[in-house]
């Protein structure tokens, strides 16, 4: 794919400093693209003066975990909802003919029969969080629709790599490290891994896109694998002998298995490049050496 001739002159990267976002911000900066970025509720307010429209914006922020969003719901709902009001708000106004690039989730989906999910399964999530990212997508549909505005909706599954400290792997090593080393689930659940740097790559090509029309992919490996065979290869990767040992009790609003038909983004020309296992490996290196516990 030869990136460097699509790139936008401007983009603008929301929740440039969370996990994802600052991925993406650093990899549009590293190719030479004037790259903005909004972090905190305050930097909000750089959107009405800024003096160049973005050609791009990837909107990364908001809150993106089931558990909070039990806990939170209307807080999850302003954070996801209310930001991305805001956003097209700006759009509208003053840049109706940027291409918007809106991260979504698997959790749009909610319990499924049938694996691989393709984007034309019926959307019924059973979380706040979910049903939030629902929301969203048809917010920004209507949004594609009432005003001729191209938009890509990815709905990225279970992205990690450096710098991720949240979910399964910072939870494991954290636990690790203080001797622990049973987790919740049975281990057979499953999930469809990707690679932080595969989800930037394929967030920057959706940037590039230039089909008018909305889209919708899944940004996936493709490949399901199940809770234990993960954390038995983060145990491998951390020298240990041992297994994982698991409670048999699952978590309100984590559907059991999740698997991406990744057909539709393949098509774009993208593909994940990156192994679970060098990936698991590079986490753990990370983690020793950016995590205040050790392992």
């Amino acid at each position: 794919m030869h990136m460097n001739r699509m790139l936008p002159q401007t983009v603008l990267v929301t929740g440039a400093a969370g996990f994802i976002g600052s991925h993406v911000a650093r990899a549009y900066a590293e190719r030479g693209v004037r790259t903005i970025t909004i972090n905190t509720p305050a930097e909000w307010k750089k959107l009405n003066g800024l003096e160049t429209a973005p050609d791009v914006v990837i909107h990364c922020a908001g809150s993106a975990s089931v558990a909070y969003s039990l806990s939170h719901p209307e807080e999850d709902y302003r954070k996801n909802v209310g930001t991305l009001t805001d956003l097209l708000e700006f759009i509208q106004t003053k840049a109706p003919r940027c291409r918007l690039v809106f991260l979504s989730s698997p959790a749009v989906y909610g319990e499924v029969k049938t694996l691989p999910i393709s984007e034309d399964t019926l959307l019924n999530p059973v979380s706040v969080y979910g049903k939030n990212k629902k929301i969203c997508e048809e917010l920004i549909l209507a949004h594609a629709q009432k005003n001729g505005a191209p938009v890509s909706i990815v709905r990225l599954f279970s992205v990690y790599g450096p710098g991720l400290r949240k979910q399964l792997l910072w939870d494991a090593c954290t636990k690790l490290s203080r001797g622990e080393k049973s987790f919740f689930g049975t281990g057979q659940e499953s999930r469809d891994w990707l690679h932080v740097r595969d989800a930037t790559e394929l967030l920057i090509l959706a940037g590039a896109r230039e089909r008018a029309a909305a889209e919708i992919v899944n940004g996936a490996s493709g490949v399901a694998v199940t809770v234990r065979e993960v954390l038995t290869k983060l145990f491998l990767a951390l020298g240990r002998g041992d297994t994982p040992m698991f409670t048999g009790e699952g978590r309100v609003g984590d559907p059991a298995r999740y698997c991406a038909n990744i057909a539709r983004v393949r098509a774009w020309g993208w593909q994940p490049r990156r192994t679970l296992h060098d990936g698991l490996r590079e986490y753990v290196e990370w983690f020793k050496k950016n995590a205040t516990c050790r392992v």
